[in-house]
């Protein structure tokens, strides 16, 4: 199987060393024109859509994440139109529910009342691929993910920097850990996106397919599942010493029966597998980082 990617000038590659199948092709300004030029080379049978700006904290930008999230979005759609043959995976994020998480369990159906503009850009861009799937008559779906988390993860996100501080013997500053979230190793969810790929003939034009565990876990039994693991005290996680985010929802579950059904998918990696296999690879990290000082 060959793999084409598309990378920018400031693209970091380390992670995609040891990978021959891959080509890559350098992305200058996200126009139809260029994206359609390397589709035409490329010539895939599905395009996958993972690009996003926004997400971390440091982050900011709300114009340069409409561009992204939205803009690149919608010129995919066009550069892809008239080309029946290829098909477009958008993935989503469940922060395009956002303040409108009022249920236990999130159906695709559930309102989206982003609370922050990285959210309210992905749901924009939603919006837009699934209008335009039906409109172009493209084979689409978005995949609307959940909670993923996993070695590569940005060392500012919860979990990495629970285990870099637990790590060092040093406390953890932290919000009250009682919202709840749906935790998805990024082994399971690499898994599922390649299966809608595969599948993207089973599912519903421009339709939206949440991809989470559907079980609930609270940042506080994440925190002291971690210390655990590593033997370190739980007096080190430092419990509400930061206020939670203003209208953070207290609790994103999804309910993932819908492509479940669809695709036959299920998550395989436990929590406390996956936050041991992540745990070890920091310390992987840690170690190559001091061997090589």
């Amino acid at each position: 199987m060959q793999v084409c990617g598309l990378k920018r000038e400031s693209s970091i590659l380390d992670r995609l060393a040891g990978m021959p199948s891959l080509s890559l092709y350098d992305m200058h300004d996200r126009s139809v024109a260029e994206l359609r030029r390397i589709i035409e080379d490329c010539r895939p049978d599905v395009v996958f859509n993972l690009a996003a700006r926004g997400v971390s904290s440091g982050d900011l930008d709300p114009v340069h994440a409409y561009q992204v999230n939205v803009e690149l979005a919608v010129n995919l759609m066009q550069a892809i139109a008239g080309r029946p043959p290829i098909g477009l995976i958008h993935v989503g994020s469940c922060f395009e529910y956002g303040a409108g998480c009022d249920d236990d369990y999130l159906s695709e159906t559930a309102a989206g009342v982003p609370f922050s503009f990285y959210g309210a850009t992905k749901l924009a861009g939603t919006i837009m691929v699934s209008a335009l799937a039906r409109q172009l008559k493209i084979r689409s779906a978005i995949l609307r993910l959940f909670g993923v988390y996993g070695p590569g993860e940005g060392r500012q996100r919860f979990v990495p920097y629970v285990i870099e501080r637990l790590a060092d013997r040093k406390t953890a500053e932290l919000t009250s850990g009682l919202q709840v979230r749906d935790l998805v190793f990024i082994d399971d969810i690499a898994n599922a996106i390649y299966i809608a790929g595969c599948k993207l003939g089973d599912l519903n034009l421009g339709e939206i397919y949440n991809v989470g565990s559907g079980r609930g876990v609270s940042f506080r039994e994440v925190g002291e599942t971690i210390a655990a693991n590593m033997n370190r005290p739980s007096s080190l996680l430092r419990w509400g010493a930061h206020p939670a985010r203003a209208g953070e929802p207290s609790r994103i579950v999804a309910n993932n029966q819908k492509f479940c059904d669809a695709t036959g998918w299920q998550p395989q990696i436990p929590l406390s597998t996956g936050l041991r296999m992540s745990i070890d690879a920091m310390a992987c990290i840690s170690a190559t980082t001091t061997a090589a000082a």
